[in-house]
């Protein structure tokens, strides 16, 4: 479902969709994300571009689990590469020099999964 701006009630159809999760606790926010993006396109000779790299510096608050917690703050930095008009071959290179610069494969899927860490396995 598309992000709307902060402090606006999820939609009705999402929550519908884990009212039977919830049961009578209350949905609301549970992380704030902010995200710091820096983005480097990789062009061919002739101007295309071939992928883009972003260099995102993150920031999650996690709201606390229980009521009068304190909330967890992680910080961290990922860098994404998507193709453009390059091919995977490219796409290998810049990963093998990503890793070559001390880059490592996220452990998580998202954003928000490193921000839930360890709730997401409790």
């Amino acid at each position: 479902m598309p992000l709307g701006e902060g402090g606006e009630a999820p939609p009705a159809e999402l929550r519908r969709a884990v009212a039977e999760l919830l049961g009578d606790a209350g949905l609301g926010p549970v992380v704030l994300l902010h995200t710091r993006r820096l983005l480097t396109a990789l062009r061919a000779e002739d101007g295309r571009q071939l992928a883009e790299v972003a260099d995102d510096t993150v920031r999650a608050e996690t709201r606390p689990a229980t009521p009068g917690g304190e909330p967890e703050v992680r910080t961290w930095r990922e860098v994404e590469v998507e193709l453009g008009a390059g091919d995977e071959a490219l796409l290998a290179a810049v990963g093998d020099r990503l890793v070559a610069a001390g880059a490592r494969p996220s452990p998580r899927a998202s954003k928000l999964a490193t921000a839930l860490g360890s709730r997401l396995s409790g």
